[in-house]
């Protein structure tokens, strides 16, 4: 009986006040509809794939979304809270509620509702295999709400009328004849069209399952829908939602914003669009839709690129080619630079008038004062406020929503995002709510930054990315300095596999400054004239001793010059810091990744000050920077004289674009130092490790190396971009073919097995798109979201915390967020073993117990005012120390030699 669906509540309080759950569903389904309204293009599309009208499309959505708690009516959930079941049914009755609602649902639907489903709609004998699999696909989409495809289960179900009555009630309230007669119609339709809209529907099914878990956040969770227990018709109630929902959803920010058809350089970047860099006027002049297109943009660092890949972006938007546009890059310090640079400009994409929302995505985002005081400061609403929101005030700040702020996983939701490549990797893993992210993808133009810094692991994930985002029909810039062509080949592959044609070949072998370009129509390769600024020549100087390197920054910093000198490992800042300190040198300073994240982060705002764009010369005379590879790419850094350790071709270039970056008056040449094991034609098995016993571990490909201190050796210069291409294929193509000694082909089969195996991991994590939002996807989903967008030796986060009055206290107690600001992360490996009495042990297992240190959580707490603590590794006893200058240090109990 239709009365009888009123006997079920949906959600609860401790007070006692429940909300009915055909309510519950009808509020999702309100949010479902408001955002139907609101997304005319998404809807025109998908109606076109589902092979129906519009008009049909929405109401099969709205259907399903309404659906989607189903499992609710079930017993086990019920008997959650026994009072209230007794008050709606009038009988007690216990279940166990196993399995979840959502998984309870789709199993009611796989062994009951489906069938009759397919009966009531009267499908014939020849149209029920395609109905059924069509069916079946928006089932796991509303099913699968709670983040994660379900299972398909055989787990035996009591029939329940109360499923009759409430798929009727449904059926009748949002399911028109005419929507199913156009589902027959497809039923009785050829087989190869009823082959592709299954597999197009499937591709689709990744952002529809986005869609569903929003509605049900925004329903769930907005203050619009307060508790309702009364009884009243349902097109009535489900009218009043709606109303909710228009507001909910516009609080939420979900609102798309309108494009200024007015972009480009000049609207964006005024102050120099009449002097652009040639990629830039390339960017701003070439032709583009709102079809999916790959731009792969190839040029020296310092010339502007990101700026360029912003004019292209606007102008793809602005051509119908998505809503925003999402900025992924290598590192949580690039991000934070980055989204202070959009900040400025992000607004001018959309029409005036628009609020769209900014948003910063990484794991410590919530640290950066200018993300929190765009949401803290312009919304109503939070405890850091009071009063309405003043657009007057506001105007020309960043501005994001709450609701997006509150999540990493609404990241790419926002109308303009800027964070870490994880964001974007992380939809393509098994992870729960990488629907979330897969959804907001497909609304944006995707931008990723120095695509030449990742790893082969982190390559076939991107990759698969770059599929998906064109099989989404969105567009992707790529942006690089030093990309292999082997890489370039690989990225126009897997979009050309997205579009379903054929992988283009690369012709375009030498050229440089270059921008690749592929959609559905056409292939282009586009070399580029350069900047008269970016036209450099550094030279290359090798040393063998680390005293000579000491003797040059000792000159150089009496001279008032500003040094850096980038070392491979922590072991090797901290080492060539002693050595000259012990000379006498005052003003030198490090950088690396091993401070607390407080210390790290004031670090980083202070190098940027001091060697930045804007730095005086007072701030730079006579500093010295000894640093790891944290400032060797995105950071706008300017060094008057540079020196490296050897490493491959790639960040060597990098590193030397740090150098005499910006325009300080004659300085003479450029040179870049590199320090080198010692030179030899007939090299031994430890050339390499025996100069850099450390590093060996990080670049364990000698082979590599050698090629690179071949060609710096023979060209003498890095000449940009002139033999950007030549220095890099001769270290990684095999058209240049430098030897390599006999005594280094193991280290290089060594390296090839390593990137094989780290491929083979990669390709086996990641999600297959062609199967749709189904288990069959992937081999296992990660209900925890922990997989790894990074392969790379096993870390662990630590806490530095001290023993205050019998509690574990972190460093930085007095601060904001002060968990997170205490911590850092080193590797598994690294961490030694502590011993504590049990008192501090119980403390510790207390908090590793909650669920924020859940996962590779250590806590190093020290005793009294000494920063330091004695622990043991398989080398014997150790003494950890934390220095707010050095970082953490671990060294040898006996000798203080640190490890």
């Amino acid at each position: 009986m239709k009365e009888d669906i009123y006997k079920y509540w949906g959600k609860a309080d401790k007070e006692g006040n429940y909300h009915l759950l055909v309510y519950h569903c009808l509020d999702v389904a309100a949010v479902g509809k408001v955002w139907l309204e609101k997304s005319p293009a998404f809807v025109k599309r998908a109606a076109r794939i589902c092979g129906i009208s519009e008009k049909s499309f929405r109401e099969l959505f709205l259907f399903f979304l309404v659906d989607h708690d189903l499992g609710k009516l079930a017993i086990g959930f019920q008997s959650l809270n026994l009072e209230i079941a007794v008050k709606l049914q009038g009988k007690v009755f216990k279940f166990p509620y196993s399995p979840r609602h959502d998984q309870r649902g789709y199993e009611m639907w796989n062994q009951n509702i489906a069938e009759y489903l397919l009966q009531s709609f009267e499908f014939s004998e020849k149209e029920l295999n395609f109905s059924r699999e069509f069916l079946e696909i928006f089932a796991r989409i509303s099913f699968g709400h709670h983040g994660m495809p379900p299972e398909r289960k055989r787990i035996p179900s009591k029939k329940m009328e109360i499923f009759w009555d409430w798929m009727n009630c449904m059926k009748k309230l949002f399911f028109s004849e005419e929507a199913l007669q156009e589902i027959k119609k497809n039923a009785n339709s050829t087989q190869e069209k009823k082959r592709n809209i299954l597999k197009e529907l499937k591709s689709l099914s990744w952002q529809l399952a986005g869609v569903v878990s929003i509605c049900d956040w925004i329903a769930s969770g907005d203050e619009e829908f307060s508790y309702c227990s009364d009884e009243m018709p349902l097109e009535k109630y489900f009218t009043k939602s709606c109303a909710k929902a228009q507001k909910a959803m516009k609080r939420a920010g979900l609102f798309s914003k309108k494009i200024s058809s007015n972009v480009g350089a000049k609207r964006l970047f005024p102050n120099f669009a009449d002097n652009l860099t040639p990629l830039q006027k390339y960017c701003d002049e070439v032709v583009v839709s709102g079809e999916p297109q790959l731009f792969i943009l190839e040029d020296v660092t310092g010339t502007g690129k990101t700026e360029a890949a912003l004019i292209l972006a606007s102008r793809i938007m602005a051509a119908g080619g998505g809503k925003g546009c999402f900025v992924a890059l290598p590192t949580m310090a690039t991000s934070n630079a980055m989204y202070e640079r959009m900040a400025k400009v992000y607004s001018l994409i959309y029409e005036e008038g628009q609020r769209p929302s900014l948003i910063l995505a990484h794991g410590s985002r919530q640290l950066s004062k200018k993300f929190a005081d765009s949401y803290s400061t312009c919304v109503k609403g939070l405890s850091q406020t009071s009063g309405e929101y003043d657009e007057n005030t506001a105007e020309g700040e960043a501005h994001c929503s709450q609701w997006l702020a509150n999540s990493s996983k609404k990241a790419l939701l926002a109308d303009v995002g800027v964070g870490t490549v994880d964001q974007v990797l992380l939809a393509g893993l098994p992870v729960r709510y990488q629907s979330l992210r897969a959804y907001g993808m497909s609304q944006n133009v995707l931008i990723v930054d120095e695509v030449h810094s990742f790893d082969p692991y982190m390559l076939i994930l991107l990759e698969n990315m770059i599929r998906a985002q064109a099989s989404f029909g969105r567009s992707v810039i790529l942006l690089s300095a030093t990309l292999p062509l082997v890489v370039r080949s690989r990225f126009c592959g897997a979009f050309a596999k997205g579009l379903e044609i054929e992988s283009p070949k690369i012709k375009e072998r030498d050229a440089f400054p270059l921008v690749t370009s592929l959609n559905s129509g056409e292939f282009i390769e586009k070399e580029i004239g350069s900047s008269h600024f970016a036209n450099k020549e550094v030279r290359v100087e090798f040393k063998e001793s680390l005293d000579e390197i000491y003797e040059l920054i000792e000159k150089a910093s009496l001279q008032g010059k500003c040094v850096c000198w980038i070392r491979n490992t922590i072991f090797d800042v901290l080492d060539a810091y002693r050595g000259l300190k012990s000379r006498g040198l005052v003003e030198v300073e490090i950088f690396h990744s091993r401070f607390a994240l407080k210390n790290r982060l004031d670090i980083e705002q202070r190098v940027v000050s001091e060697f930045g764009k804007e730095s005086t010369e007072k701030q730079r005379k006579g500093k010295v920077l000894i640093a790891s590879q944290v400032v060797e790419q995105s950071l706008d850094l300017d060094f008057d004289l540079m020196v490296s350790d050897l490493a491959p071709i790639d960040l060597l270039i990098q590193r030397a674009g740090r150098l005499h970056r910006h325009w300080r008056g004659d300085r003479g040449d450029a040179v870049l130092y590199c320090l080198i094991p010692s030179e030899t034609k007939n090299p031994k098995e430890d050339w390499y490790s025996a100069a850099f016993p450390k590093a060996q571990w990080v670049y364990k490909d000698v082979a590599l190396l050698w090629k690179t201190k071949e060609i710096l050796r023979k060209q003498k210069i890095i000449k940009m971009p002139q033999e950007a291409r030549l220095l890099v294929e001769s270290v990684y193509g095999d058209e240049f073919g430098i030897a390599v000694p006999e005594i280094f082909i193991e280290s290089e089969n060594l390296a090839w097995s390593d990137i094989l195996t780290k491929e083979t991991f990669a390709k086996f994590n990641s999600l297959k798109f062609d199967q749709g939002y189904s288990r069959s996807s992937s081999y296992k989903w990660d209900e925890d979201e922990n997989a790894s967008t990074r392969l790379s030796d096993p870390t662990v986060t630590i806490y530095l915390c001290s023993w205050e009055d019998d509690e574990i206290k972190p460093l930085f107690e007095e601060e904001p967020h002060k968990w997170e600001i205490s911590s850092l992360s080193i590797r598994k490996s690294s961490f030694p073993c502590v011993e504590y009495d049990l008192n501090v042990k119980t403390k510790i297992e207390e908090l590793k117990n909650q669920r924020r240190f859940k996962y590779n959580s250590e806590f190093l707490v020290f005793v009294g005012e000494a920063l330091e603590l004695v622990g043991e590794n398989k080398e014997g006893k150790v003494v950890l120390r934390y220095d707010f200058k050095l970082g953490l240090i671990i060294e040898k109990s006996k000798d203080k030699g640190e490890l």
